[in-house]
């Protein structure tokens, strides 16, 4: 798996309230180590842990759209942090 790694999307947005929420689908999710990977919309590949997905469930479905936030992670590794899936059909606001 490819964590946290931007693919030629460039660097993170920032707003005034720090990293800036993007949308992507996630293309990875291992339950066993509960970790997993996203691809943002600019097509940065980002890492995320079980714990970031919003909904509680500690699992989400390859192919899933979600909304997320950016994070330093270790290493300053940037990382998805506040994972929400997104209904089926549905973009964000």
């Amino acid at each position: 798996m490819n964590r946290g790694v931007f693919g030629g999307g460039g660097g993170p947005r920032y707003g005034t309230g720090g990293a800036v929420a993007d949308e992507g689908r996630v293309v990875e999710f291992d339950e066993g180590s509960g970790l997993g990977q996203l691809v943002g919309a600019g097509g940065q590949a980002l890492g995320f842990h079980c714990t970031e997905v919003t909904d509680g469930a500690r699992t989400i479905a390859v192919g899933t759209k979600v909304r997320y936030r950016l994070r330093a992670g270790h290493h300053g590794i940037w990382e998805a942090v506040e994972v929400t899936p997104l209904p089926p059909g549905k973009t964000g606001a």
